[in-house]
């Protein structure tokens, strides 16, 4: 599958309980297909990413690749992650 997101979007946590928790909302890109012919694309434009992730919790980013294999299609570009409770992005197990 694509996921393009190339209008001014925010992506936010729970006003409410996100920060006494440090429980954010979080972007997880993983497949099951790590070859060439992966189908995962995450492709990220002019996205604000606030109140995100999870408080001293691996693997619990705000953006986050996943052991997704080739994603030599795929894109961060003018993003900003702000006010998170953990890394902003982390991109592990990946080709490309």
């Amino acid at each position: 599958e694509v996921g393009l997101l190339t209008r001014n979007i925010v992506i936010k946590g729970d006003e409410v309980h996100t920060k006494a928790q440090q429980f954010g909302v979080q972007v997880v890109l993983s497949t099951e297909t790590t070859d060439e012919d992966n189908p995962l694309t995450g492709q990220f434009s002019n996205v604000e990413v606030r109140q995100a992730g999870q408080g001293l919790k691996l693997g619990k980013y705000p953006i986050h690749f996943h052991l997704a294999g080739n994603v030599s299609k795929s894109y961060i570009k003018n993003c900003s992650v702000h006010h998170s409770f953990n890394r902003a992005i982390a991109i592990h197990g990946v080709d490309g």
